[in-house]
Formats: C-alpha cells, structure tokens, sequence
C-alpha cells in the first residue's frame, strides 16, 4: 500500500468497471480499510458497493456511497441509510451524536431518476430535475467523479455529493438540448464545467 500514502493524492474514487470477482472484492475491501486509516476522503460507487460490509458503513470511512436502487438493497436490506450510517460509532450520551465523526463526513446518494441523499443527524434531501436522457451508461461514473474531484477540492462529502448532484442535472439539460437523443455519458463533462462556472458567475 506505499503507493497509497496519503501525501499522494487527495480523494479517491473506487468502482467503476472493477468487476465482481472474489479477489477484485477482497482487495477493495482491504483498500477501503487502508483509506479510511489514512483519512483519504472515498466515493464508492458501481461494483466497490459489493465489497461494503452488510447492512452498515465501513469503519472510520470518510466519504460518499453511490449506490442505484438495486444496489442499495443488496448492501443494505432491512437496515435505513441512516442507521446503516451510524455502524461502528460511539454515540454520545447527552447529544446523542456521534463521537469523533464529522456531520458532514458520511453520505449515502441512492441514484435514479430522484436522486436521495443521506447523511449523519437526520439529513435529508433530494436532487431533482436533469433529462431523462442521462439514463445512459456512463452518467453514474460521471457523478462519482465528480463527488470525488470536488472532495479532491477540499469540500466535505456532505456540500460536495449535494453540489455534484445539481451539477449533474443541470449539465444534462445542456447536454440534451445540444446532443438530442444521440447523447452519450462523454458528452456530459464540458457541461459540467459551464453550469459551474455559470453557478459561480451567479
């Protein structure tokens, strides 16, 4: 895991196209523990969820989870996103928050058509609007991609999942008026860029 120390990089994003080989999940396994030792900030998206532990949140992890509705009940089952979020915490007695984690710092996004975000202390929300031609292959990577390049940013994983979300659906907009029904997952990322210059311009 030298490769992996933490002066090296800034965030990680782990899943997409891994496959779902025994192997392939034990070593995601073993990276997942590694990144959260090291405080690494983690989206774990695509085949990476098969390899979270049943029902909860890795251990120490910071980060983002991006599962799609399917995927989200094979990790979770009966279990809430927010009690599944609480794993492997010490909870305080007199705030009856979590001791040592950031509010911020854990984040479950169920993907589809309404994107739902999870996080610590009850938070809530949803991500509505896009296209309905980002049902494409590809656009899912693209969100953990960005979740993980605005955490690479420094933001924590709670405002950096909210924000990619929106970025998501308004540059699918874009991308949809411009491509029409010909439009594929690379058309997305020069978009991304234009709706977040023009959300800062704003």
């Amino acid at each position: 895991m030298r490769i992996l120390d933490r002066n090296k990089f800034d965030a990680v994003v782990i899943g997409p196209g891994l496959g779902r080989a025994k192997e392939t999940a034990e070593e995601v396994h073993n990276f997942l523990n590694h990144f959260s030792e090291i405080g690494i900030p983690t989206v774990v998206d695509a085949d990476a969820i098969y390899s979270l532990p049943p029902g909860e949140w890795p251990k120490g992890l910071v980060g983002v989870a991006t599962p799609h509705a399917r995927e989200m009940r094979m990790w979770l089952w009966d279990e809430s996103p927010a009690s599944a979020l609480l794993a492997g915490t010490e909870i305080d007695e007199v705030t009856g928050l979590p001791q040592g984690v950031g509010l911020e710092s854990r984040v479950i996004v169920r993907t589809g058509s309404v994107d739902e975000l999870h996080g610590l202390e009850g938070r809530f929300c949803r991500a509505t609007g896009g296209h309905p031609r980002m049902a494409t292959g590809g656009t899912g990577d693209l969100l953990a991609g960005t979740i993980g390049s605005l955490l690479a940013q420094g933001m924590a994983p709670w405002p950096a999942a909210r924000l990619a979300c929106y970025l998501m659906r308004a540059a699918g907009v874009r991308t949809a008026v411009e491509f029409g029904p010909g439009l594929l997952a690379s058309d997305v990322p020069p978009h991304l860029a234009r709706v977040l210059s023009a959300a800062t311009l704003d």
